[in-house]
Parts: C-alpha cells; structure tokens; sequence
C-alpha cells in the first residue's frame, strides 16, 4: 500500500517539475530558481487542499460524524494550513521551507499519535493521512532543500519507521491487524529508499544543467567576436543555414569603415580596437531586436535585416551610415563607413544578396565612400 501512494504521487510531481528545466548563467542558477517556484506552488496546492479536506471534516464533525477528537484535531489542521495560505503572498523562500518542516514535525507527531495513543478507531485515519501527505511534503522538501534534502527526508523515514516498530506491539491495534512488527522496517525502508531516490534526482538535474550551461557557453563563444561582442562570421554560416527555408524577405547591408588602417597606424591598435566595439554598439542599439548583426571581418560589418522592403533597407543603412558619421569616438576625430546595400524575397536567396551587397560596397568606396549604394 506505502509503495504504490510512493510511486503514484513521486511520478505525478516530479512529471509536474520536469518541465521547469531553463538553464542560464547568473548567480542562483535558472534550475534552481524554476525549482523553488515549482515546489512553492506544489506546497500552495498542498496546503489547499489539506484546508479544504479539513473543512469537510469539521462540516461532518458538526453534522455528528466521526470523533470529538478528531474535529478538534481537523480545527487545529485547518487553522495551520489557512493561515499560510491567507498570507501567502508574503512568505519568503525560508518562510516557506520552515513551513516544511513545520508540517513535517506535525504530521511525525500525528503518527506517533496514531501508533503510540490513539483509540484504534482513530489510528487507521492518522496512518492513512501520514501515508498521504508525508511523501508529498518530503519531495517538496527535497527541491526547496537540494543539499540537506537526504539528511532530512531518511530522519523522518528512520523516525517514522520507529514509531511504527514500537506501535505495532499495541495489542489495541491488533483489531486493525496493525500489531505485526514487520510494519515499522517497511515504513523505515520505504522511506529511506524514496528520500534517496529523490535526493539522486535533484543531483543530476543540477549535473545536467552544468552540463547544459558549459555547452551554450561553447556554443556563444564559438560564435562571438571576442572584441566587439557581436555575432562572427561562424554565426552568419548557421544564420544562412537557419533561414534558408524562410520566405521572409531579407536586406543584406554590408559596411565597411573608411580609412581604417589610417586610425591604427595613427592613433594605435588600442584606439582601433575601441572604435571598432563602439561602432559594433552603433548597429547593435540601432536596429531591431530580430535583426542579425555581425562583424564580417577586420573592419567589416554586415546587418541583416528581415521583413523589410529594398527601399526600406536602403534606408537603415543611410540611417546607420549617419550615426556612425556623428558619433564621438575615444580620440579620434571623425569616421565614415561605406555602406553595399541589397535585399532578396526569401531566406534561400540570401547567400546571393550577400555577395550583391558586397560588390555594392566596393561600388561606395569607389564613389567616393561614405555613402550607401544599392545593387
């Protein structure tokens, strides 16, 4: 009977909280952050549900069904779980996992109760609330927790166990054939065996999410310029790749800037590499968020811009070569970029339009640079 309640409700809560994996690279780990969220609203619904199963039972306690004591006890339930609930909105992360341990520590005593006091009459439905609810808060627990989680969840196995052992020798249980000591190293191995499964499970979801972050941060990095902080020339290959079924149409600007081996040569490398990671901000805060921005290679840029017109692209670019013209950079006085300009009707055609704008641009440079040439 313990082993299926286990499997039942261990299958149906982690499935709940598998689909809370969105691994990022900030302090406290998205993993954990999506972890914390899912076991807080599972211990919401918990705690619902425990109010509203002991507001049925004070309803059929007044209506003259069941004990005197076990009302006084479905009062004192409904009372520690509604007040949470009303104040919900306010309890923090701790708050909420010494909650845990609270409900805990109040169902290891309602157990020992059950076993150890109670009239036999009362015993099977304190067994049977145990049963219910004590591997439920046990896996919210063991994700509030992570680390401490086994320590925890094999204490209240080996307790309950325990208590099982010793109130199976109660005579005044054999009426619920519950006297065979065979009972308590079950509860104990049930227990145990679950709070280490779950523990496991905690620890290779944080494995597999470092896993998961070192390979997204391979992948950035091997598509990143490292000095400007845009896409590479790898990335516009996958970006090709990505959108050759689109039927988006697409503008290709190519962008090179004008005399820019004067500003190494005059100023330094160090100014060069400045004006290089300012003008790659110059595309990247001027252009749409879809918009693909990349730096080509040495001194050139290429933008790729989707769902636009050819008179629309035309126009970016100007916009572009304009920013770049009027802006301040770190102790150089003035930069122009020449600007190659063509667009396509489909992500198919893209590769096309690229070698297009590129002649485009040599065209700009040949007219005199600083301006922008459509194909």
């Amino acid at each position: 009977m313990t082993s299926v309640i286990i499997s039942f409700q261990v299958n149906l809560i982690l499935s709940y909280s598998e689909n809370n994996l969105l691994p990022t690279q900030d302090g406290l780990s998205e993993i954990a952050r999506r972890n914390e969220a899912s076991a807080s609203e599972m211990l919401r619904v918990v705690l619902g549900f425990a109010w509203g199963l002991a507001s049925f039972v004070i309803i059929s306690g007044f209506l003259g069904y069941g004990t005197r004591l076990s009302l006084y006890l479905a009062i004192g339930w409904w009372t520690f779980t509604g007040v949470p609930l009303l104040f919900w909105q306010k309890l923090s992360t701790l708050d909420k996992k010494l909650l845990c341990l609270a409900i805990l520590a109040l169902l290891t005593v309602r157990w020992g109760y059950s076993w150890l006091i109670s009239p036999p009459q009362e015993a099977m439905t304190g067994l049977v609330l145990g049963l219910l609810y004590v591997p439920v808060i046990m896996t919210i627990t063991t994700i509030l927790f992570s680390g401490r989680s086994r320590l925890i969840c094999v204490s209240m196995g080996v307790m309950m166990g325990m208590i099982a052992i010793f109130g199976s020798s109660r005579e005044a249980l054999a009426i619920s054939f519950l006297n065979d000591w065979r009972l308590g190293p079950l509860v104990f191995c049930v227990f145990a065996l679950y709070a280490w499964l779950l523990s496991n499970w905690i620890r290779e979801r944080e494995q597999l999410e470092t896993t998961t972050q070192q390979a997204q941060g391979l992948a950035v990095a091997a598509n990143t310029d490292a000095l400007t902080g845009v896409f590479n020339r790898r990335a516009v290959a996958d970006f090709l790749e990505q959108n050759a079924l689109s039927r988006r149409q697409c503008g290709v600007i190519f962008l090179d800037l004008d005399h820019f081996k004067l500003v190494n040569d005059t100023y330094g490398h160090d100014t060069g590499d400045s004006v290089l990671a300012q003008v790659a901000d110059i595309l990247h805060l001027r252009t749409r968020e879809g918009d693909f921005v990349a730096r080509w290679g040495g001194e050139e840029f290429i933008v790729i811009v989707t769902n636009v017109s050819a008179h629309q692209t035309t126009d970016i670019a100007e916009y572009l070569r304009g920013h770049i013209e009027q802006a301040t950079y770190h102790g150089v006085p003035r930069l122009t970029a020449s600007f190659g300009v063509a667009h396509t009707l489909s992500g198919a055609q893209l590769q096309g339009a690229i070698n297009r704008a590129d002649q485009a641009l040599y065209q700009a440079k040949a007219n005199g640079r600083n301006r922008v040439v459509s194909d």
